[in-house]
């Protein structure tokens, strides 16, 4: 703590695991160090974080060095007002790139809410149409930053491949796409590497929303003719968690709904907040992603009736 206050670094790396203290307590201490300036703080974990810890970066104790580093030097260039590395540069691009563009047929129309932190986001999207439906998934993986990017990269795969399996049939049902994502995640990765997401089939001809759910927050919708946005609330484990994790689909009948909203929970949050007049911790940092469909068309019954 001496030594914080008097070089004033621009980084500092605590690591979880030290010898006489907790590293999680010494990352939320430095933040309310008197007489410092403000600074980076990176936080090496290897377990479960403890509640309002307050490290500007969460990095997996089993990081390679080569992308930790790539990391500090990124974060180093930006916070002295230098252009940031090359790799990072590509990293957000490629993230972009990778955003769903807006879809709209005659019964529906679909698009996207993205908000990076700090550029680099740790939320994945994607939607697309096949057969006349709409399927897509959100997914909020852990952190904002070079290390996040490729678990980001990874879950945006393995749940394209599992809703591929879907949309073709060898999937027969939302749970098993989640399931089989579950299966990826618990293999390649260690236990602390949990992931909120939800997939979903939209089918207006039979006028039902199919959803899974795994940790996902919310699920927002509006129905016709009123003004304000219900939530639904949904209970599920978390990708990562357990080999042994159960999901379950679930379906909304498309009646009477006018919005649907899926959202990761920096803009939960955000709404929450405001529909609760209460005021965000300062501390809360997070990327603010969606999915929101707009219903053209009524539905009655699995028949659609175009609005005029």
């Amino acid at each position: 703590m001496d030594a914080y206050q008097q070089y004033h670094p621009l980084i500092v790396l605590v690591d979880e695991d030290l010898p006489d203290f907790n590293g999680m307590s010494i990352a939320t201490i430095l933040k309310d160090v008197e007489n410092a300036p403000r600074c980076l703080v990176y936080l090496l974990i290897q377990s479960n974080l403890l509640e309002h810890t307050r490290a500007d970066r969460y990095i997996a104790a089993a990081t390679p060095q080569d992308i930790l580093i790539e990391q500090i030097r990124a974060d180093f260039e930006l916070l002295t007002r230098q252009e940031a590395s090359e790799s990072y540069q590509n990293a957000v691009k490629m993230q972009n790139d990778m955003l769903p563009r807006a879809i709209e047929t005659a019964t529906f129309r679909a698009g996207s809410i993205f908000s990076a932190y700090n550029r680099l986001s740790g939320d994945s999207i994607n939607f697309w149409v096949n057969d006349e439906k709409l399927y897509g998934y959100l997914a909020d993986c852990e952190g904002h930053d070079l290390a996040s990017y490729g678990q980001v990269g990874s879950t945006w795969l393995s749940l394209k491949k599992a809703m591929w399996s879907y949309q073709v049939g060898i999937h027969k049902e939302l749970s098993d796409v989640m399931a089989t994502v579950n299966q990826d995640y618990v293999t390649l990765y260690d236990r602390t590497t949990i992931v909120p997401s939800l997939a979903f089939c939209l089918d207006c001809q039979a006028g039902v929303l199919k959803y899974c759910p795994a940790g996902i927050p919310s699920l927002f919708i509006r129905r016709r003719g009123k003004a304000d946005f219900e939530a639904i609330p949904l209970q599920s484990p978390l990708l990562g968690y357990e080999m042994e994790s159960r999901f379950q689909e679930q379906q909304l009948p498309l009646t009477d709904v006018d919005t649907i909203v899926f959202s990761s929970d920096g803009l939960s949050d955000l709404l929450l907040s405001e529909w609760q007049e209460a005021e965000l911790p300062s501390s809360k940092h997070d990327d603010v992603s969606a999915i929101y469909i707009k219903i053209l068309a009524d539905v009655h019954d699995g028949h659609q009736v175009i609005k005029q």
